[in-house]
C-alpha cells in the first residue's frame, strides 16, 4: 500500500458493534503509513447520545478522522440542538481535534477517561 498514491480513505463505522473492526483496520493502515489526516470514517449517530459520543472517540483514537452524519430514514427527523451540535463538532477536523485536546486534557486531570 505504501507505493500507491492515495490521497485519502474513507471508511464507514455506523454501529458499536462495527469499532472493534474499526480499530484493527486502522491500526493496519496506520503500519502502512495512514493517519488521521488520511483516513476519514463516516460515523452515523441519532440514536443514543452517550453510546454515539464514545464511538466518535473511539474511532478518533483509532487513528481516523470521524464525520458524524445524523441518521435521516425517508420521512426526515428533526434533531435537537444538542444532536445538531454534536455532529457539527464531529464534522469538522478542527473542532475535533480542540474537542479532543480538551478531552484529554480533562481525563488526565480529572482520572476519568
Amino acid at each position: 500500500m505504501r507505493g500507491l498514491r492515495i490521497k485519502g480513505l474513507w471508511l464507514a463505522c455506523d454501529t458499536k458493534e462495527r469499532i472493534d473492526i474499526l480499530e484493527k483496520a486502522c491500526a493496519k493502515l496506520y503500519a502502512a503509513g495512514f493517519n488521521e489526516n488520511k483516513t476519514h470514517c463516516y460515523v452515523l449517530i441519532g440514536d443514543d447520545m452517550a453510546e454515539n459520543k464514545a464511538r466518535l472517540i473511539r474511532v478518533f483514537s483509532a487513528g481516523a478522522m470521524p464525520f458524524a452524519q445524523l441518521f435521516q430514514p425517508e420521512k426526515p427527523i428533526k434533531y435537537s440542538k444538542e444532536w445538531r451540535d454534536l455532529q457539527r463538532t464531529w464534522s469538522r477536523p478542527a473542532a475535533t481535534k480542540a474537542f479532543m485536546k480538551k478531552y484529554i486534557s480533562d481525563s488526565i486531570r480529572t482520572g476519568v477517561g
